[in-house]
């Protein structure tokens, strides 16, 4: 299985993978805050967004609603993925070495935690703005 290479569906495989590869569990809550603290720092570290896909402010914290989509058939059980090895990922060397450290960061956390993350704190001294409490993130805006 083949994926698209800016999109947030390719992000949320890289962590299933690694979840696989290390027997861990990822609820569709824990991989949405992977996910988005993927975003955020990359376009941190590289000026530059991650995927193209909008990320929201909703009440678990943030979330890109297609992956949640893609996943809500999961509830709050782990996301199981057939022939998960078979999935090729479209990311470059430096991109996969960039994902790799946010696993290592946040990966050993579970939802509840990163959750509680997200909610006591904005990255970077507060430069993420959001419009209100439930809206949109705008990632760009890390970037200036």
């Amino acid at each position: 299985m083949n994926i698209g290479k800016n999109d947030a569906l390719s992000v949320a495989y890289f962590f299933l993978k690694k979840a696989h590869d290390h027997n861990a569990q990822i609820t569709n809550l824990k991989l949405q805050k992977l996910v988005y603290y993927a975003s955020v720092w990359h376009a941190v570290f590289y000026n530059k967004k991650l995927f193209v896909e909008p990320i929201e402010a909703w009440i678990h914290g943030p979330a890109i609603p297609s992956l949640y989509r893609y996943f809500k058939r999961f509830g709050f059980c782990s996301i199981e993925v057939e022939n998960i090895d078979k999935i090729n990922l479209p990311f470059s060397q430096e991109t996969l070495n960039f994902l790799n450290n946010i696993w290592e960061v946040y990966g050993k956390y579970d939802a509840a935690y990163l959750e509680a993350l997200t909610h006591s704190e904005l990255p970077l001294s507060g430069r993420v703005c959001q419009d209100q409490f439930l809206g949109a993130i705008k990632i760009e805006n890390l970037c200036h």
